[in-house]
């Protein structure tokens, strides 16, 4: 643990956010003032014992109405004291994904402000927050297609005994 007093002394937050893409390749993006009013992606914390996937999906429905299915894992950020988010001395691992809906009327939370479905290069001209950028720049391969051996569908077996190993995880040479 450090001893400097800046850094929150509580542990890391662990949280799950999407690029949820409709049939016409548009992805969903919400403005929030958890982010600085900026444009992000639905997501949220993992409860304990809950497998990210599952996490996602409750996020999902509860920030926006929708049903999402088809999460694929795209890659692994962290936040240390964000000037970007509301709390800045928090510290989040933001585990990101994308995945698939029917798309159609979103159903806010109190969480966000606003929402749209815009094509990946309209999302580009958006004020996104920073993460939210960078996971739209390292998932555009995945948007349109959907190999079946990234995806991570909602476990049935304990939090305790699920693993993802190397090669669940879509990295070169993995």
């Amino acid at each position: 643990m450090s001893t400097d007093s800046t850094i929150s002394a509580s542990r890391p937050i662990v949280t799950v956010g999407a690029l949820a893409c409709d049939p016409d390749g548009h992805v969903l993006v919400v403005q929030t003032h958890k982010w600085r009013h900026t444009w992000g992606v639905p997501g949220g914390k993992i409860d304990p014992g809950e497998p990210m996937a599952e996490a996602l999906v409750r996020e999902f429905a509860e920030e926006t109405g929708l049903n999402v299915r088809d999460v694929q894992f795209v890659a692994v950020y962290e936040a240390i004291q964000s000037a970007e988010f509301y709390k800045p001395d928090a510290h989040m691992i933001l585990l990101n994904f994308v995945c698939r809906c029917d798309g159609g009327p979103v159903t806010l939370s109190d969480e966000a402000q606003a929402y749209r479905w815009v094509t990946p290069e309209e999302a580009d001209q958006l004020p996104l927050n920073s993460f939210t950028r960078q996971l739209l720049a390292d998932a555009r391969h995945l948007l349109h297609t959907s190999p079946p051996e990234h995806r991570i569908q909602p476990s049935t077996t304990s939090a305790k005994t699920r693993r993802m190993g190397a090669s669940d995880l879509p990295f070169p040479g993995a």
